[in-house]
C-alpha cells in the first residue's frame, strides 16, 4: 500500500494492502499465484507473455487463505526487483554493479529484462560458474568480502532465517528467496542454504562447514534435474570433500 496505489489496480483488498515486503521475500504473500499449479492465475507463464509484469502481479486475485503459506510465486519476485528499482540511487542494475559485483570483481554477467527494461530479479542472471562461487563466499562469510562489510551480518542472520516449511518436503525451509535442506551422509547431516535454479543450478553454503558448492546444469524443465543434483552431493561430492 505504501509503495504502489494498489486502489488503482483490480481486485483490491485491505489485505492485499497489507502485504509486506517480507511476505514476498519468503513466498508466503496472499497473491492468488502459485507457479507450482498450472490453474493459478498468478502462474508466471502468465506473466510472462504480459506487457507489464508489474501491473500483472498487482491486478491479480489476493487469497487470504495463502496468508503465511508458502508457494512459489515469480511474480513476487519482479515486485521486489521493482521496489528496488524505484527505491535506490541510480536504480537497480547501478547499485548491483556498485554494491555486489564491483567489489567482487564481477565483471562478466549479464540481466534479463522486464518489459519496461528493468533488470529481472526474478530469473535469468547470467554469471560465470567461479562468480557465483564468490557470491555464495559472501553469504559464508556473513557478508563480508576483502574486509569490508558488503552485506549486513542481520541481512544474512535474516536471509538464511526458515520462516516457513516447504510442503510436502519435510526437513526443508525457505527463507529470503534462499533454499534451506539438510543431506544425510554416512550418518552423519550437513545442512545448507542454497539459490536454485532451472536446469539443476545451485550455490550451496554449507552451514557448519567453511564450504560453498556450485553446480551449474542444462537440464532445463527436466523433472530429474535436482535429484541429479541432490545425488551428486550425496554420492559423490559430500563424502569426497569430508574424506
Amino acid at each position: 500500500g505504501k509503495v504502489y496505489p494498489l486502489a488503482q489496480y483490480k481486485n483490491y483488498s485491505a489485505d492485499k494492502a497489507a502485504t509486506t515486503l517480507k511476505d514476498l521475500l519468503t513466498m508466503a504473500s496472499g497473491f492468488d499465484g502459485d507457479d507450482g499449479v498450472d490453474a493459478s492465475p498468478g502462474n508466471e507463464e502468465n506473466m510472462y507473455p504480459s506487457d507489464n509484469w508489474v501491473k500483472f502481479a498487482l491486478d491479480l486475485p489476493f487469497d487470504t487463505s495463502y496468508k503465511k503459506q508458502w508457494h512459489y510465486f515469480t511474480a513476487g519476485v519482479v515486485l521486489l526487483g521493482d521496489v528496488l528499482q524505484q527505491n535506490v540511487k541510480g536504480g537497480l542494475e547501478a547499485y548491483a554493479s556498485k554494491r555486489l559485483f564491483q567489489p567482487l570483481g564481477i565483471q562478466e554477467y549479464k540481466w534479463e529484462y522486464t518489459p519496461q527494461g528493468v533488470a529481472n530479479t526474478a530469473g535469468g542472471l547470467r554469471l560465470r560458474a567461479l562468480d557465483l562461487a564468490k557470491y555464495g563466499q559472501l553469504y559464508q562469510n556473513q557478508g563480508q568480502w576483502n574486509g569490508k562489510q558488503l552485506l549486513p551480518k542481520a541481512w544474512i542472520h535474516k536471509t538464511f532465517t526458515p520462516y516457513h516449511p516447504l510442503p510436502g518436503r519435510p526437513g526443508e525451509y525457505y527463507g529470503y528467496l534462499f533454499w534451506k535442506k539438510t543431506f544425510s551422509v554416512q550418518g552423519k547431516n550437513y545442512e545448507v542454504n542454497y539459490c536454485s535454479g532451472n536446469g539443476g543450478n545451485y550455490v550451496m553454503i554449507f552451514k557448519d562447514q567453511p564450504l560453498v558448492v556450485v553446480v551449474t546444469a542444462t537440464a532445463y524443465g527436466q523433472p530429474y534435474a535436482h535429484m541429479q543434483v541432490h545425488r551428486i552431493m550425496v554420492e559423490y561430492l559430500i563424502p569426497a570433500l569430508m574424506q
